[in-house]
């Protein structure tokens, strides 16, 4: 009856161990992105803000690119979208839903460096990226792009 016992509780045991285990692992697939959310355990966004930095609590400006990363599953809850697609005859316009305001009078966003056209999120809002229709454009190509920071 003992080895029984033992043989069941060591069975319920692997399973808990692969069923969290499998909610660890996330595969971003080549053609997508992770976008990251932060639920719980971290500092509240600012006043205002709407994507979160590293430590904070909320959808984060960084993205998971391809490849296989290990996340706590409490934590973290990942989203995976495709990369945006910029076709040949075209140029894809940004508008940033974060950032700091436009200046007074201003149509567009001033030019940010450092941001990897698009691609680096947490620079561009820590180089003072501002909200709403930047100047600068993408150019033909394909590009891993935060979605909820970004519309093009």
């Amino acid at each position: 009856m003992l080895p029984l016992l033992i043989v069941v509780g060591i069975a319920v045991l692997l399973l808990l161990v692969l069923v969290i285990g499998g909610r660890m692992l996330v595969n971003i697939g080549g053609a997508q992105v992770g976008i990251l959310e932060r639920r719980f355990i971290g500092r509240p966004l600012p006043e205002g803000r709407v994507i979160a930095n590293r430590g904070e609590v909320g959808i984060q400006a960084r993205v998971l690119p391809p490849g296989l990363h290990v996340l706590i599953p409490f934590l973290f809850k990942v989203q995976k979208v495709p990369m945006i697609n910029v076709g040949e005859d075209e140029v894809g316009l940004v508008e940033s839903i974060d950032g700091h305001a436009l200046d007074p009078g201003r149509i567009f966003a001033r030019r940010v460096p450092n941001h990897d056209t698009f691609q680096d999120g947490e620079a561009f809002l820590r180089n003072g990226g501002q909200k709403g229709t930047q100047i600068d454009v993408l150019p033909p190509g394909q590009f891993r792009i935060n979605t909820y920071l970004f519309r093009v």
